[in-house]
């Protein structure tokens, strides 16, 4: 993986990967994916929208749980399941063209309370001796800032 960068591969085999071992960070996952099946099978929305909510609400009601008892073992996976929770609340609105009045600053609000867990859990993540294969979240390059020559080789 490219230092300060998350490619595909961590998209495509790691965060799956861990999510077999989590089951509310697969059930964000797979949210996320609903979400956007919906947004390309146009025909079929409906459906993928009800299949988003279903996992949708598995996924915050387990999370929910694995926060009651925190640790920073499931750090991670947690990290991971807040940001896609938070996409799915931010992309639903959009998605679904609800005909319901939008009330934009209850919008607002409700991202930014998610932002502020996703932000708590980022915040744990660096207190963590081992990060294992949250290591790439936490790799920031500056590219205004010249790296030294071992920083470039690792």
């Amino acid at each position: 993986m490219c230092q300060g960068s998350l490619d595909a591969n961590h998209f495509q085999s790691i965060v799956p990967r861990m999510a077999m071992s989590h089951p509310y960070l697969l059930d964000s996952l797979l949210a996320f994916s609903s979400l956007h099946l919906a947004s390309i099978e146009v025909d079929d929305k409906c459906q993928w929208l009800e299949v988003a909510l279903m996992y949708q609400n598995r996924a915050c009601s387990t999370l929910s749980q694995v926060l009651a008892d925190f640790s920073l073992e499931s750090c991670g996976p947690a990290f991971v399941s807040s940001i896609f929770i938070m996409l799915c609340a931010t992309a639903y609105p959009c998605i679904s063209q609800d005909s319901r009045a939008f009330d934009p600053l209850a919008h607002v609000l409700e991202t930014r309370r998610l932002i502020a867990g996703c932000s708590f859990l980022f915040q744990q993540l660096g207190k963590m001796e081992q990060l294992g294969e949250m290591k790439g979240w936490l790799q920031y390059n500056d590219p205004d800032k010249p790296q030294a020559a071992d920083e470039l080789e690792s």
